[in-house]
């Protein structure tokens, strides 16, 4: 698909400002910094929009990228943001009772920020906590609240949620081993990783899965390469 026309593009800028609050030149320069891009111009809108801008030159302190733009809109919701980054973390599609089981929020203080995240279009939900799934409303989103975090601290929840998911979390572990070992090689632990690594791909080749199982192998092959040869043997046996 190409990039949207600039009427299209202005549609979904005017249905988004409901209260009226940007005036034509605002919407017009929305429209041409988003440059067609359905996202940009949605997220685009909305920082403008929550930042209470209004002028034509609105854009003026508006980040130029999108991942930018997610970013500071993520950073204007206060502790939802840090709530957004730590389900960053554990995917794109996070159920509430591992996000509940890693944070260290108290239950209202965290369904507050994840209703916040969906009133902002950030995340989607569905059903009630505790027996509640969310999904980013787009992997640019999820990626620009995990890229938020500095290295070692999204390599230290990584380690985090790997081990609740050990600990709390043993049937989902076992059922969906390639997970555990997403998050133990994102933790920085490959040589932990690679036999889940390896119980994925048999599993998924035991699936007739083919693609999958490749992946997972390849994913293992990749974290035996890195590792010293000693190391690397014992993982394999």
């Amino acid at each position: 698909l190409g990039p949207l026309p600039a009427e299209a593009a202005t549609r979904i800028v005017e249905a988004l400002d409901s209260q009226g609050q940007l005036p034509p030149d605002t919407v017009r320069a929305v429209v041409r910094r988003a440059d067609g891009v359905p996202l940009f111009v949605e997220e685009l809108a909305k920082s403008v929009i929550e930042a209470g801008e209004a002028g034509a030159d609105a854009l003026a302190a508006v980040p130029a990228t999108l991942q930018d733009v997610v970013a500071a809109r993520l950073d204007r919701l206060g502790a939802a943001r840090d709530v957004a980054r730590m389900a960053a973390t554990i995917g794109r599609n996070f159920p509430y009772e591992l996000i509940a089981a890693v944070s260290s929020l108290p239950p209202a203080d965290l369904r507050q920020a994840l209703r916040e995240l969906v009133r902002a279009g950030l995340v989607q939900a569905r059903g009630v906590p505790p027996a509640s799934d969310y999904v980013f409303a787009h992997a640019l989103i999820h990626d620009a609240a995990h890229d938020m975090l500095p290295r070692r601290q999204r390599e230290a929840l990584h380690a985090e949620v790997a081990e609740v998911l050990r600990r709390d979390f043993p049937a989902r572990a076992a059922a969906d081993p390639g997970l555990l070992a997403f998050h133990l090689a994102r933790a920085g632990d490959a040589a932990a990783a690679v036999p889940h690594w390896i119980a994925a791909g048999q599993a998924a080749a035991a699936k007739a899965a083919h693609l999958e199982a490749v992946g997972q192998f390849s994913a293992a092959r990749a974290a035996l390469a890195d590792l010293p040869e000693t190391m690397a043997g014992e993982r394999l046996q």
